[in-house]
């Protein structure tokens, strides 16, 4: 099955080794500088696709793009709508290169979860929880709803607060925290 081909346990070192290192170097300069540099990005995408071909060939080049919308879309869509970072939208794209569509689905899960809990955090230690938890309900409400589908944008951004409104976060140590759950997870999955 195609979505199985980079879904190898005897890779997975590799992936996720490549995977926490690129994170890890996207959150310290995001923390520092509030951007995930390009350089960052094309070198992990042009390595996750080097080494998806050169382990699985064309298949794991299919399954590693895959994962790469898989993981990308849904900050897009924020990057669009809700005001989020394309550094972040890039990233994640980048690896899901490396990562595949099975352990990239984990990465997604584990990224949204670590930005809500650091987003709380980071509300609760500005006093703007209330403000924060509204947005995300918004969010989430139009993404579980399928608002996105039936109204245009400018519904949408409407009903959603402006970012100069509300607290920003550097959403990079939010991947990298996501990542190493996931990674941790998909470990412990496999024993």
């Amino acid at each position: 099955m195609l979505s199985e081909t980079l879904w190898d346990p005897r890779l997975a070192l590799e992936q996720w080794a490549a995977v926490l290192v690129a994170a890890l170097v996207g959150a310290v300069i995001d923390l520092r500088t509030r951007r995930v540099p390009n350089l960052l990005v094309v070198l992990t995408l042009v390595g996750g696709l080097v080494w998806a071909v050169s382990r699985k060939g064309w298949p794991g080049a299919v399954d590693g793009l895959a994962a790469a919308v898989l993981l990308a879309a849904p900050f897009v869509v924020l990057f669009v709508f809700g005001g989020g970072g394309a550094g972040d939208a890039k990233l994640m794209g980048a690896l899901g290169f490396w990562l595949g569509v099975y352990n990239g689905t984990a990465a997604l899960v584990g990224v949204a979860l670590a930005g809500v809990v650091l987003a709380v955090g980071v509300a609760a230690y500005q006093k703007r929880l209330g403000s924060v938890l509204g947005t995300i309900w918004t969010t989430t409400n139009c993404l579980c709803t399928g608002v996105l589908l039936r109204r245009g944008r400018g519904e949408i951004a409407a009903a959603l607060p402006r970012p100069s409104k509300t607290s920003t976060m550097p959403y990079g140590p939010a991947i990298f925290l996501g990542v190493s759950i996931a990674a941790l997870g998909v470990h412990l999955w496999r024993q």
